[in-house]
């Protein structure tokens, strides 16, 4: 008997047909307009799609495991090996990297614990693809904020208001509601305090206020504040131990604004001197570690079958540019429409060339720039996504759309709290990062 698909199977949510389409497209918009978000998307909807939980779980499992290679990876390190040869190469380029992301200013750290319950400390929003043969991972966005958590949660919510689809389909499997239960979790079901860091910026505090909002709305024992660089936390007082720091920004987002943000982060540590998260974890965002476990020759020998699994079924083919030599190169000289470019460590995809977007006679070039470059850039094998024929209400009733997918679990304190579900056309570019249209998805219980 084969081994059952690990990709969420989708299916269109029941009951769907029975509203008009112009009353749902209607509504949407309606309910779009009161978001902090409503012009960062397109105003049609696409119509919801759900997964089994046995579904979901069975793709958050594989994740799961891929997270505990890392730690594999991570652990080695730390340790100076046992490396093959080609793993001895991986760990010289990931000693600037490891140092890199344990920079947080103000901020000490012990060495990760990695154990008893590694993934108790699993918290993040893996990209994943939803390819012909099966969810690609093409970035892990381990130990992040798990930003924007808030619009697919809109978008559940304003699906939930349109379609009514029961208490089967809405008992578990909003975004947002998976947010908060983890902070309830983390706190051992204890009063306690989260402190969360953001950027100064108009769309954060925009966006930042609702969440925040949310979260203490939705529980009593758990509060969550929000503090950004420049405020005065001279009032603050030394906490009970009950204080946490959350670190809700990535270290680039903190070194675009370092002295503020050290000046923040020196008046937290003594109110909240424990990360919910250790920052001895957060060097496993780096892609790096998808090209050191994705080549065989590196990859720690003490993986564990379903970890060693997991790697072989959600990792596409990612290797180190500088690593590559002659013959490792030639097809990927020959055939830029079959790769992307992405430097190891960047930040919002900012550092990213997709191969069928740059003209023929620049990709040489590139190349040559990218392997010039003292930091390290991967090549990923180009994923093309299924595509899945959607139900789209617009202006011109309902009207089926053939897309690609990406299908991305949130996964905090190592468990499942819901799905982000998005359009990735079959020729992705970076304009679908500003303009993300999301697909209501919910969990069937």
């Amino acid at each position: 008997m084969s081994e059952p698909r690990i990709d969420p199977h989708l299916e269109p949510l029941p009951g769907v047909g029975a509203v008009a389409p112009d009353r749902a497209v209607s509504r949407f918009r309606e309910l779009l307009a009161r978001t902090s978000w409503a012009d960062q998307t397109p105003d049609t909807l696409f119509a919801p799609v759900y997964s089994t939980l046995a579904s979901a779980e069975r793709f958050a499992e594989s994740v799961r495991q891929l997270y505990l290679a890392h730690l594999v990876v991570l652990r080695a390190l730390l340790a100076g090996g046992p490396f093959s040869a080609a793993g001895e190469r991986y760990a010289e380029l990931a000693a600037p990297v490891l140092r890199f992301y344990l920079d947080w200013p103000a901020l000490t750290d012990e060495p990760p614990p990695i154990a008893p319950d590694r993934l108790a400390l699993l918290f993040g929003r893996p990209d994943v693809v939803l390819a012909v043969d099966g969810p690609r991972a093409v970035e892990t966005n381990f130990d992040t904020a798990a930003a924007g958590q808030e619009r697919p949660d809109d978008m559940w919510e304003m699906a939930e208001a349109i379609f009514s689809p029961g208490p089967r389909f809405t008992k578990t499997g909003r975004p947002l509601q998976g947010m908060s239960d983890y902070f309830v979790e983390h706190a051992g079901g204890r009063p306690a305090e989260y402190h969360w860091i953001m950027k100064d910026d108009p769309v954060a505090r925009r966006e930042m206020a609702p969440l925040i909002d949310y979260l203490n709305r939705s529980q009593q024992l758990v509060r969550h504040t929000l503090h950004y660089p420049g405020d005065d936390l001279s009032r603050l007082q030394p906490a009970d131990g009950r204080h946490y720091l959350h670190r809700s920004v990535s270290i680039f987002t903190v070194n675009k604004d370092r002295p503020r943000f050290a000046d923040l982060l020196s008046a937290l540590r003594a109110v909240a001197p424990t990360c919910t998260v250790p920052i001895g974890l957060s060097a496993v965002a780096s892609k790096l570690f998808l090209a050191w476990l994705s080549d065989p020759a590196a990859r720690p020998a003490q993986l564990s079958p379903p970890q060693r699994a997991a790697v072989e079924a959600l990792v596409p083919w990612t290797r180190v540019l500088g690593l590559l030599g002659r013959r490792g190169l030639a097809p990927v000289l020959a055939e830029p429409s079959e790769y992307v470019l992405k430097k190891a460590d960047s930040y919002q995809a900012t550092e990213v060339h997709f191969g069928w977007k740059v003209p023929a006679e620049q990709w040489p070039s590139l190349l040559e720039r990218c392997l010039d470059d003292p930091q390290p850039w991967i090549v990923q094998r180009r994923v093309r996504p299924k595509l899945y024929r959607l139900a789209e209400y617009t202006d011109d009733g309902v009207v089926v759309r053939e897309t690609g997918l990406a299908c991305c679990p949130y996964l905090m304190g190592g468990r499942l709290r819901g799905l982000e579900t998005w359009i990735t056309p079959p020729e992705p570019d970076l304009t679908m990062i500003n303009r993300m249209q999301f697909v209501p998805h919910f969990i069937r219980g």
